[in-house]
């Protein structure tokens, strides 16, 4: 079948169109002070236009994610499946003469507010959606089995067999629609009646997430077999066997604001229940498409984003690096003791983790561990707040995006230091190593640009619309005044607010405090994900230009080789998170300059410590969650044979280690920016993409 016949007819594309009468202003993330706040301005802020859609998107989350939800699937078609979201366009009513206009997909179900019945007709009329109008009002059990057999019989001339879980789904109210993540693994499996139980009001945190190991162990045994039926040789104690070791997806919602932003909001320390609603709604759509589990953490943050304010100020001065480690570590206790055994299982049998979240969980340094949590676990980022836009971007469908054999790469660099600053000579240096890669990758193409305005920098973007990376070079500005982190374009203060610019989709800052999170500021990094961007790399806190440089060249090294199949990551957040635990060697060695000379350089028998370190002494020494620690031990070994245990002693006792590459944040969707990937590379080498 040929691909325009497979996407007409295996997409689902869901409408939902809401009451507006707002009138829709170009966007500012900023509001002045003596300005009063719109009342949908509270906690993480939700236009309470959009949260009466709330009904809506909780239906949809019932239904098929695409056309093939309902198809009996073959093994190795479940096990190349991604990320599998909905596919959900909420549509103010006063702009759907727009939508109509804009729109290039196929529309399959229009769901309603009830006062807007003559712009859904409208729609009705222009899209011809298969599912056909109806009402919030009318969504119901009945229609939920209606709409999955209709979306059967557009299909079922292409498929064997129909996979149908009406007689076992019934609408979940909102507080328990997280467990619908586990619908589309049981409908392929057979699973339909455990699920059903699973889903029933005496199933608690504990059943879900064992269910989920069992389904995941159950999909490993899916692992190169061609056929359902060839599983009958596996036996139930194979399976109960690797459900005890098997890791799931997390998703992770972690509400919570700093005392300055609810003051500022004139909230109370209580998310209101229509945000509570729309994050379970964000958080279940994101782990739905990724078969996930859900983990939430709804207690108050204010501790928290204290110890992170105190945390970012102290950085920005000579930084104690006692009190630094002491500070994480209290807030992976304070993590801990609001998550309870069973949430913490889910955290540790993790494969991954993908968090909603103003808080940047990955500096925690958990209990049992001596390592920040971004050192051991893939982490993602999404802010939560506003919510409404946090919806709006987790609801575009995102396809993956390949990056690795085969494919061409373009790499943009916009150095904004002008020529007299200080710090330009160290920039031209590590952007002068960064070009040299092209000579290395034959796919790779770099274009640097000296900018000097805001006009220069989106002619730039303009100019190379073909782009996959933009490396910012400048200087980062935290106005902890008026809350708000910005980047210097030549002479000005510049925040991405622009609607008619867009951004290549790997966006890395190598500036100082673009993300910075203490005081709830608007951050540039947030702002880049409205402006198309899927992943940002920004940091928490100053940063120096030159490990800046080192660590972001060691980034981009290990995607390309990563692409060229010479190293296993498959996708950018494992090679981020390989690079941030690989760099507490140099952070170690960092730590005094009579240190880093000794690693440097050949000892008495010819070899130079770090070369041997690489290529030899940390081999299967090291354990994720002690990485710091373990590095530390096998280097002071290697200093004492070569009569340096005294200089190292002093050094690590003394002024510690400064984790700085833990204080980068990585938000967006890493995860789906593909490095590694069997039917992507099929495809090119076919000519299809």
């Amino acid at each position: 079948m040929k691909l325009d016949k497979i996407k007409n007819l295996f997409d689902l594309n869901y409408a939902v169109v809401y009451k507006s009468d707002y009138e829709h202003l170009k966007y500012s993330p900023i509001i002045e002070k003596n300005k009063s706040m719109p009342l949908q301005y509270s906690y993480h802020i939700l236009d309470d236009e959009l949260a009466r859609a709330l009904v809506a998107f909780n239906y949809i989350l019932h239904l098929p994610r695409s056309g093939f939800d309902v198809c009996d699937l073959a093994p190795k078609m479940i096990n190349q499946s991604i990320d599998t979201p909905h596919h959900i366009i909420p549509i103010p009513s006063n702009c759907c003469d727009d939508f109509i206009k804009q729109n290039s997909k196929s529309i399959s179900l229009i769901i309603y507010d009830d006062t807007c019945d003559t712009v859904a007709k409208n729609l009705e009329d222009k899209l011809k959606p298969f599912l056909g109008c109806v009402l919030f009002s009318e969504l119901s059990n009945l229609l939920l089995k209606d709409h999955w057999n209709r979306i059967g019989d557009k299909v079922k001339n292409e498929t064997d067999n129909l996979l149908l879980p009406c007689e076992y789904l019934e609408l979940q109210d909102i507080d328990n629609i997280h467990k619908l993540s586990a619908l589309f693994y049981s409908n392929q499996f057979n699973y339909l009646e455990i699920f059903s139980k699973i889903l029933g009001e005496n199933s608690n945190f504990e059943h879900y997430v064992n269910y989920f190991f069992h389904l995941h162990a159950y999909k490993e045994f899916l692992d190169g077999v061609e056929e359902i039926e060839d599983l009958k040789n596996c036996s139930r104690e194979d399976l109960l066997s690797k459900r005890e070791t098997v890791q799931s997806p997390l998703v992770i919602s972690m509400t919570g604001i700093s005392s300055g932003q609810l003051k500022f909001t004139k909230s109370d320390d209580n998310l209101p229940i229509d945000q509570y609603h729309a994050i379970k709604i964000m958080a279940t759509h994101r782990a739905i498409a990724i078969s996930g589990i859900v983990l939430e953490i709804n207690k108050s943050l204010k501790n928290l984003f204290v110890l992170l304010d105190h945390l970012e100020n102290h950085c920005t001065a000579k930084h104690d690096n006692k009190y630094i480690w002491k500070t994480l570590e209290d807030m992976g206790e304070y993590i801990c003791e609001n998550l309870g055994n069973d949430k913490m299982m889910a955290m540790v049998r993790s494969s991954y983790i993908e968090v909603f979240s103003d808080f940047p969980i990955g500096l925690a340094v958990m209990p049992g561990a001596t390592s920040p949590l971004c050192c051991f676990k893939q982490i993602s980022y999404r802010p939560l707040t506003p919510i409404s836009r946090s919806l709006a971007i987790e609801f575009s469908i995102k396809n993956q995006l390949y990056i690795g054999k085969g494919s061409k790469i373009k790499l943009i660099i916009a150095e904004c230091l002008e020529k007299c600053d200080k710090i330009r000579p160290n920039s031209d240096v590590a952007m002068s190593s960064i070009q040299s890669l092209q000579e290395d990758y034959e796919n790779l193409s770099i274009v640097y640009k000296e900018i000097s305005s805001v006009d220069d920098f989106k002619h730039f973007l303009k100019d190379n619309e073909d782009a996959q990376f933009l490396l910012i070079s400048t200087h980062g500005s935290y106005d902890r005044a008026n809350n708000f982190t910005g980047l210097v374009m030549g002479k000005h203060l510049w925040l991405p607010t622009e609607d008619d610019l867009r951004v290549p989709p790997i966006v890395l800052l190598s500036a100082c405090s673009t993300s910075s999170r203490g005081i709830g500021a608007v951050t540039v990094s947030d702002l880049f994900l409205r402006l198309g961007a899927r992943v940002i790399l920004g940091t928490l806190i100053p940063v120096n230009v030159n490990r800046n440089a080192f660590l972001v060249s060691r980034f981009l090294v290990n995607i390309f080789e990563a692409g060229k199949g010479n190293m296993p990551f498959k996708n950018l957040s494992e090679v981020w998170t390989h690079v941030v635990a690989g760099n507490a060697l140099f952070e170690i060695l960092a730590s005094s300059p009579k240190l880093t000379d000794w690693a440097n350089k050949p000892n008495k028998k010819g070899i130079v410590p770090i070369e041997d370190f690489m290529k030899n002494r940390s081999a299967n020494s090291i354990r994720a969650i002690h990485v710091y620690e373990d590095t530390i031990a096998i280097l002071r070994e290697m200093a004492q044979k070569d009569d340096k245990q005294d200089l190292f002693d002093s050094v690590i006792n003394s002024t510690g280690v400064f984790p700085e590459s833990i204080f980068y944040q990585m938000i967006g969707y890493p995860e789906q920016i593909l490095l590694q990937n069997e039917a992507f590379e099929q495809n090119i080498q076919r000519g299809l993409l």
